[in-house]
């Protein structure tokens, strides 16, 4: 077997992975694709462009917390895992619930007696049972190695999608085995965050919802041992205290993701009475751990390496869990994602994990040759530096006052930079700095005591204000752009930045906002914005349809003639359906379009044409319609002007018609006057010859000589109309 990961993006590896799949030698294909965004419709575009390209593959997919391809992690990028097999079987299916019931059902659907292993990804927020669907999976077929996880979203919480082939679902599972006598299979799992600190009982849970604690509230609780600010930020460090417990021999985590009111939202299921030390580690440890399971899993073949890592790891080290990835990319390939939970096999169960790296090896040879490594020689914590570690936490209360002489420091910082007030809880000033004194015109003595309203601008929005006060009173900070009235009544713009301060119970006590002058750039900002108005409604009021582009970016903005011509009704509407007006051309001869004149732009731009600058499109009414183009180039950018000349060409078309009706016609009516005519002179040609009474002679000669006059008319007649013709 081969295994490749690689960006979409990279053409060129999406280029040779696409050669490389298709080999005849390969019988089975699979695609994992790993999504950094949760936009449907980008994620559409690649499945469906996946699914052109690898037509035999079997496609399956998750968005992510983040991706990881060849040990390197990637943020909100696109991975693609191809697995070519040469004698292993591939069987997928969905389930559209999660429950063990569910779990029963694709352990059957897609496991047999020569399968292996199984990857499953599933939907990594609406689900309760996790734990129970994979105990379905076991309970049906307990030898099958089961990997995969829980699909992210960015840590943003509000939705994720799972893909089969190109569809996107945001509820279920799909899961993918892999059956084959000669197919070798194992799987790894690496956690090392050390437990700290006393243990405790999970007195009242309900599914993955916890709420108290050795009988007191959850969130308090961590606040007391681990400190109030573990929930600022959005609880953005709360992953980094997961909660441990043993099953067996396998110590398992569960990873508090954030808070709802005043509970504590876990990324698994734990039950009441279940006993857990807080959790936590360090990149030394982890890499450590990583070394020790590469080495263990060198004496293994592996040609394909799938990881499943928690969001919770990538929070606390970030890029340094490269150093980890990079320890297993030495033994094959690897790829994977971010989870919101990680799927592990032991030989007594299925587990939900949390905080681990989980592995999944594959291979289609017997025996692996064993492989020179190169790790990092970095030590684990041992028990005299955890216990110092632990120690130093315990004591950290003890430097308070350290940290209030650097708050101070911080204080006089920003009273040098910006402007600093405090209010008491109805928004009585209680402190100002100089620099706020400075720009409001007034007096400490003039501000202190009074409502902040002093200089409160009445032009700004009531539901500004509401919006800010509803914030902080709910112990947010509250950012935004405030206009303000100095005490001579001129305007000020501050950027704000306003939050509570809490008290030693957590109640807030007063305000303190932190704000940046900025009037200078609002203003400026002003001006600019008049002047684009103005060249807007110039833009706007041509009577042609005007374009503005650039190669690299394509069309920048067009004015409104446009959509009165064409049917487009917005701009949106016109990008998402064309990257250039070009697209429209017809292609007809003597116009230009882009098949004949692929650099059309440039040649129009430097009069390069051999024909006149002319195109023909179709017009909102469903007709065609003739534009001369003009082009003017700005740098690397052109102005397209598009005139609209079908009335005038339509006019020249009849007209030239119709000249052309009026020669036909004088030239048939002299044809047909001629030839009469000169049978009357030939007669009268013969008659002068005749013996003739000298009056019959006069008579004729008249007739002769009125008939050549006439015949030199109808002459000027038929000649005009040939010069007219272009005969001439």
């Amino acid at each position: 077997m081969k295994h490749l990961s690689f960006l979409y993006n990279k053409k060129k590896s999406y280029k040779a992975a696409k050669k490389e799949a298709q080999k005849s030698k390969y019988t089975a294909i699979l695609i994992q694709l790993f999504s950094g965004t949760t936009k449907k419709k980008l994620i559409k575009q690649k499945l469906s462009a996946l699914k052109k390209d690898f037509p035999n593959a079997i496609i399956i997919g998750t968005t992510t917390a983040g991706e990881i391809s060849n040990a390197k992690m990637y943020e909100r990028e696109t991975v693609v895992s191809l697995s070519l097999f040469n004698n292993t079987n591939l069987s997928v299916y969905r389930t559209k619930e999660i429950s063990i019931k569910s779990g029963k059902e694709l352990s059957l659907k897609i496991t047999n007696k020569e399968t292996k292993a199984a990857i499953i990804l599933s939907e990594g927020l609406k689900g309760n049972d996790y734990e129970g669907f994979i105990k379905g999976i076991k309970k049906e077929n307990p030898h099958v190695i089961l990997a995969g996880g829980l699909a992210g979203d960015n840590f943003t919480l509000k939705k994720t999608y799972i893909f089969m082939d190109d569809k996107i679902y945001d509820s279920g599972a799909v899961g993918v085995s892999f059956s084959g006598k000669n197919l070798r299979a194992s799987n790894e799992y690496n956690l090392n965050w050390n437990p700290i600190g006393k243990k405790f009982t999970i007195t009242k849970v309900e599914g993955n919802i916890l709420l108290e604690i050795d009988n007191k509230n959850a969130i308090e609780l961590m606040k007391y041992y681990l400190g109030k600010s573990l929930f600022e930020n959005e609880c953005a460090s709360l992953p980094d205290f997961p909660l441990l417990y043993k099953e067996g021999d396998t110590v398992v985590s569960r990873t508090p993701m954030t808070i709802d009111k005043d509970k504590i939202v876990l990324a698994g299921a734990i039950k009441e009475g279940q006993e857990i030390q807080f959790g936590f580690s360090n990149a030394t440890s982890i890499i450590s751990g990583a070394n020790s399971i590469t080495r263990k899993l060198n004496q293994n073949p592996a040609e394909a390496i799938y990881i499943y890592s928690c969001i919770a790891r990538k929070t606390l080290l970030g890029k340094k869990l490269e150093s980890e990835f990079a320890s297993f990319e030495q033994l094959a390939p690897t790829s994977g994602f971010f989870t919101y939970g990680e799927f592990y096999s032991t030989d007594i169960n299925n587990a939900l994990l949390n905080c681990t790296t989980t592995l999944l090896l594959l291979s289609e040879t017997k025996k692996g040759k064993k492989k020179e490594l190169l790790q990092k020689q970095e030590k684990s914590l041992d028990s005299i530096t955890f216990n110092a570690l632990t120690h130093f936490i315990k004591q950290t209360s003890s430097e308070l006052e350290e940290h209030a002489t650097l708050l101070k420091e911080y204080k006089a910082v920003v009273d040098e930079s910006s402007l600093v007030s405090k209010t008491d809880l109805k928004g009585n000033i209680t402190y100002v700095n100089d620099i706020f004194c400075q720009l409001s015109q007034y007096s400490k003595e003039e501000l202190i005591g009074k409502n902040h309203n002093i200089i409160r601008d009445p032009n700004m929005s009531e539901f500004v204000f509401k919006r800010l006060w509803s914030t902080i009173q709910r112990g947010k900070i509250w950012h935004g752009l405030i206009s303000n009235v100095a005490k001579d009544g001129s305007l000020y713009y501050v950027m704000s930045t306003i939050m509570p301060i809490f008290d030693v119970d957590y109640k807030i006590k007063e305000y303190i906002a932190i704000r940046q002058d900025v009037t200078k750039q609002i203003e400026s900002k002003k001006r600019v914005q008049e002047k684009e108005k103005l060249i807007k409604a110039i833009f706007d009021n041509q009577d042609a349809m005007v374009i503005y582009a650039s190669k690299e970016v394509g069309m920048l903005s067009v004015n409104k003639k446009l959509f009165e011509i064409l049917n487009f009704n917005s701009f949106k509407e016109f990008k998402e359906k064309h990257s250039c007006i070009c697209d429209l051309f017809l292609e007809e001869e003597g116009y230009v379009h882009t098949k004949k004149y692929p650099n059309w732009l440039e040649d129009i731009v430097n009069n390069r044409l051999d024909i006149q600058n002319k195109v023909r499109m179709i017009v909102r009414d469903g007709t065609k319609h003739t534009f001369t183009i003009f082009i003017k180039k700005i740098d690397n950018q052109y102005i397209i002007n598009l005139n609209d000349i079908t009335q005038l060409e339509n006019a020249m078309l009849k007209a030239y018609a119709s000249e052309q009706a009026k020669t036909l016609f004088l030239a048939n009516m002299s044809h047909e006057i001629r030839t009469p005519l000169n049978g009357i002179l030939g007669f009268t040609d013969i008659l002068t010859k005749k013996d003739l009474g000298k009056e019959e002679k006069r008579y004729i000669d008249i007739i002769h000589k009125s008939g050549q006059t006439l015949l030199h008319v109808v002459n000027d007649i038929l000649d005009f109309s040939k010069l007219e013709s272009g005969e001439l």
